[in-house]
């Protein structure tokens, strides 16, 4: 029997923006035949995603889910029209396999005492199970009367719009823990003396589910004939997230729905085209969610027993990583 609830609440529905991609694909082909860009690229991804438990506005307990590094494949299709309006599709996908070391340390002092010591730790093998991003977005090429540097094409700008979705999954297994023991409402403060227990299988997995609106602009500078640098940003003032955390040892389930967060996003890439319908890239950029925080409903897997946690922000999460990846791209027209 399976007591576990539906993983959906408070997250915008991904379907339902993605047949309003759709259509706005649909609308566009009744334009002329577009320039298609096809692109495929692989590389690194590398940081970490942090899972916050707080307790009267203080940080009680904090996992870090590593991405230490990951390999990744790229896929994108442009469309563009006139060569000005565009629609871009882009996914990264990452190869599966081991991610790192996982931590999970708890400050179970700081409401009692204010000590922000570490009264709980514990690591664990970490791999990643799955790792999808994918891009949904509208653009508008504006051709600027400056051109390039040694060159004669003209430099432009873009500006986007569109959504963004990503899911991460990761298993934790082995390692040990060590754990304070408590005297009254405190427990000993944590030391690498203190003894290890421990632990043979899974422990523990963990998912993220990231929805957000983006918007975006990018310029690019043509360099002498051949090349390109292009400078962007991607950012969201509203990022939402659902996880997952499966307590296995236990057999508690923590649900968490958190919201409020910003998503920033540099980037910067550096192309070649050797003919005019073939060009080589590398790019690279640099991810942060921040700021999400909500609540939390604890379900006992054997029971279906659910508490849930909704008085204060007790949850939160944030996303931090950089990657660098190599390319290659072909243009129909």
């Amino acid at each position: 029997m399976n007591n576990r609830p539906a993983f959906r609440k408070g997250l915008p529905a991904f379907p339902v923006a993605f047949f309003l991609f759709l259509a706005a694909a649909s609308a566009a082909f009744a334009l002329p035949r577009p320039d298609a860009t096809l692109g495929a690229s692989g590389g690194f991804i590398s940081g970490e995603s942090l899972e916050t438990v707080y307790s009267q506005n203080r940080l009680i307990s904090e996992l870090v889910w590593p991405l230490d590094p990951i390999a990744v494949l790229g896929l994108d299709t442009r469309l563009v029209w006139k060569n000005a309006f565009g629609l871009v599709a882009s996914a990264t996908f990452g190869i599966p396999g081991g991610a790192g070391t996982l931590t999970d340390s708890d400050f179970l002092n700081v409401t009692e005492n204010g000590s922000t010591a570490r009264t709980h730790y514990s690591e664990h093998d970490s791999r990643l199970d799955h790792y999808a991003s994918i891009d949904l977005a509208a653009s508008w090429k504006i051709t600027l009367p400056s051109h390039g540097l040694a060159s004669r094409k003209p430099i432009t700008i873009t500006p986007s719009a569109g959504i963004r979705y990503s899911s991460i999954k990761w298993t934790g297994s082995n390692g040990y823990y060590q754990y304070g023991t408590r005297t009254g409402d405190l427990y000993t403060e944590w030391s690498e003396s203190m003894p290890k227990t421990s632990l043979s299988g899974k422990v523990i997995e963990y998912r993220q589910t990231y929805f957000a609106p983006i918007a975006g602009v990018s310029i690019n500078v043509p360099v002498g004939p051949s090349f390109d640098f292009e400078a962007s940003f991607t950012g969201s003032p509203a990022v939402w997230c659902n996880d997952l955390d499966e307590h296995l040892l236990t057999g508690t389930d923590y649900y968490d729905y958190v919201s409020g967060g910003y998503l920033l996003e540099p980037k910067a890439r550096v192309s070649w085209a050797p003919t005019d319908t073939i060009s080589l890239f590398t790019v690279g950029s640099l991810t942060r969610m921040l700021g999400l925080r909500g609540t939390t409903d604890a379900v006992d897997v054997s029971t279906g027993a659910t508490t849930s946690y909704s008085k204060e922000n007790g949850s939160g999460v944030e996303y931090s990583s950089w990657s660098i990846r190599l390319g290659i791209q072909k243009t129909f027209r």
